[in-house]
């Protein structure tokens, strides 16, 4: 069984040999039917006019020969587009026919399609929002979920990440009042004190700070 891939495209194709040469210029045809639900694709290359698309019934499509150099001769293919493939995996069972001389040939095979896992598949997955109801604990979705809030309770020193991003954002970037020996430092509202640092008489002497 070949292997192919949900969303992409589905190569089919093999090659005709007699035995001592291959095959050239041969009406070959396939048939293609959907594991799922036994339908057949049609790729209207007939020119009925319906459209491609899945359908009930048999239904058989012209494969193409390859051409180009002596290494392709006698190979023929044919593409089932990703939009047939679908999104969901699948197996695809076909089975081609050729008249030669009066007597009809057959070659058969299948093709399953699974997902295609590649890391950027997964970190596509991981920006989708999880669904409905609350995840289960330890699942990525919750490990994810709870990550700030995490960060932001651990301590440094005695402190929280969050109330030291508080009293940095405050000395570089709020107000600051000076009361005789005290400077305060306000949040980013530029009422509410975060940190006071208390100096000394020494130029650059810092005798005490206070988280408020």
């Amino acid at each position: 069984m070949d292997q192919a891939y949900v969303n992409q495209e589905c190569l089919i194709e093999f090659s005709l040999w007699d035995g001592a040469a291959m095959l050239t210029g041969q009406a070959v045809t396939v048939s293609i039917e959907r594991d799922s639900d036994g339908k057949y694709w049609n790729a209207d290359d007939a020119g009925g006019g319906v459209g491609a698309g899945w359908e009930v019934g048999y239904v058989a499509n012209n494969m193409t020969e390859r051409v180009g150099n002596v290494h392709l001769e006698g190979k023929y293919q044919f593409t089932l587009p990703a939009a047939a493939v679908g999104e969901t995996p699948d197996v695809f069972r076909w089975s081609s026919k050729v008249t030669i001389g009066g007597t009809d040939y057959y070659n058969r095979g299948d093709v399953r399609t699974s997902l295609n896992v590649t890391s950027q598949f997964i970190r596509d997955a991981l920006t989708l929002a999880p669904s409905s109801g609350a995840p289960g604990v330890g699942s990525i979705d919750d490990l994810l979920e709870n990550l700030p809030a995490g960060v932001l309770a651990e301590t440094v020193d005695g402190i929280t990440v969050e109330t030291l991003l508080e009293c940095i954002m405050a000395v570089a970037c709020g107000e600051a009042t000076v009361l005789g020996s005290v400077i305060s430092f306000k949040k980013r509202d530029g009422v509410t004190n975060r940190i006071q640092i208390t100096v000394g008489t020494t130029e650059g002497e810092r005798t005490a700070s206070t988280i408020v």
